[in-house]
């Protein structure tokens, strides 16, 4: 079952970024629930609950973690971003803004299919 606040409010899971990264992205979008976690282990546990809709992975996270973390995301309808912990710029936020777009758009579709089956 989804929590509330996953099918009202987009959310990001941000694992082993830096925190000056998150406090920004935090004000920059406060229309965001941005939820953050230290390691991958406690990111597995937090997707099945929060059901994000991107997850936003720091670099330093080893490639089986983050092939796991991409498992765990898709079965949930999650996108996985890679980037580096401490990046604040420009294109950090574009790509993880395009990510959650494509995700609000691929939902919004999926409804639309919903209601089209439903009649």
């Amino acid at each position: 079952m989804s929590s509330p606040s996953s099918e009202l409010i987009p959310t990001i899971l941000f694992v082993a970024m830096d925190r000056a990264f998150l406090d920004a992205f935090r004000k920059d979008f406060p229309g965001v629930l941005a939820l953050s976690v230290a390691h991958a282990a406690a990111a597995r546990e937090r997707i099945a609950v929060t059901k994000p809709f991107v997850v936003v992975a720091a670099s330093v996270i080893p490639k089986e973690d983050l092939a796991d973390l991409v498992e765990v995301s898709a079965g949930v309808g999650a996108d996985v971003i890679r980037m580096a912990g401490e990046s604040t710029s420009p294109i950090a936020y574009f790509r993880i803004k395009k990510a959650l777009i494509e995700r609000l758009e691929r939902r919004r579709a999926a409804e639309r299919a919903q209601g089209t089956e439903n009649q």
